[in-house]
């Protein structure tokens, strides 16, 4: 009776072990509690895996580095300009453990996801000219410049990237685009979508806007007495109010019906 008594105490213990052990996992997972420096963390790319050799001059054993060595780097350049390999990179699995990254840049890659959720002090992001569908910044508060440029995203989120400045989100699938939080934007270009509608009172900061080739039927810029540059051509406008905007030197207006934007368009150097 004892031995029994004694296993099943044993098991429980051992039960309490990897209950705790799986939380602890899930935690480390989730980033809610940091990994130990000699946490492997899985690289699986051998792009990604030489860009960081050869920059950083880490040490890989299958396909996985230690968290100690990568905790401290805060910048990844990898933009294809900037390559000296052959191969794109497909995969940035494993970036999320590079949680003192400020500056990331992956454009022209093969990116199907990318996943900066755990980046949270990310303030620069460049990932035009990839495949992706969906791109989640919602734990990015740091970001101030942002291009997703040419990618598939249907679904663009900046409600809680208050800090932006830079917003270039042109060319994907987006439907519509509330920038409504974002008061600090001082560019933003949202051409080449499928917009039907922009609000933009509450972002009197903006210099640059570029919203053409998209479907919009108005457009209010009466509280943007910043802009300098305004591209809305090949749209469904009928009219334009641009009395409220004294600082304009460039305006493109082509593309839309009828020729009442012949006179109101100009290209000031």
């Amino acid at each position: 009776m004892n031995l029994i008594r004694k296993g099943s105490s044993e098991l429980i213990t051992v039960g309490k072990s990897i209950s705790i052990t799986n939380k602890l996992l899930k935690e480390i997972e989730n980033i809610e509690v940091l990994p130990n420096d000699n946490f492997r963390v899985a690289i699986p790319d051998a792009n990604f895996q030489n860009y960081l050799i050869e920059e950083y001059n880490l040490e890989f054993a299958d396909g996985t580095v230690a968290y100690g060595d990568i905790k401290g780097i805060t910048k990844i350049d990898i933009g294809s300009s900037l390559k000296n390999w052959q191969n794109l990179i497909v995969s940035l699995e494993g970036v999320e453990y590079f949680t003192a990254l400020t500056y990331l840049d992956c454009n022209q890659n093969e990116l199907l996801s990318l996943n900066v959720s755990k980046n949270n002090d990310l303030s620069y992001l460049d990932c035009c000219w990839n495949q992706l569908t969906k791109l989640d910044i919602s734990n990015n508060t740091a970001l101030t410049y942002l291009n997703c440029w040419e990618n598939q995203v249907t679904h663009l989120d900046v409600s809680e990237n208050t800090r932006l400045t830079i917003l270039y989100c042109e060319q994907n699938q987006l439907t519509s685009l509330d920038v409504f939080k974002n008061r600090d934007l001082i560019e933003l270009n949202c051409s080449q979508n499928e917009l039907t509608s922009l609000d933009l009172s509450k972002n009197t900061a903006l210099t640059f806007l570029s919203s053409g080739a998209n479907q919009l039927t108005s457009l209010d810029v009466s509280n943007n007495t910043d802009l300098t540059s305004l591209w809305c051509n090949y749209n469904q406008l009928t009219s334009i109010d641009l009395s409220k905007n004294p600082l304009l030197k460039k305006v493109r207006l082509e593309g839309n019906p009828g020729d009442w934007w012949k006179g109101l368009e100009k290209d000031e150097e």
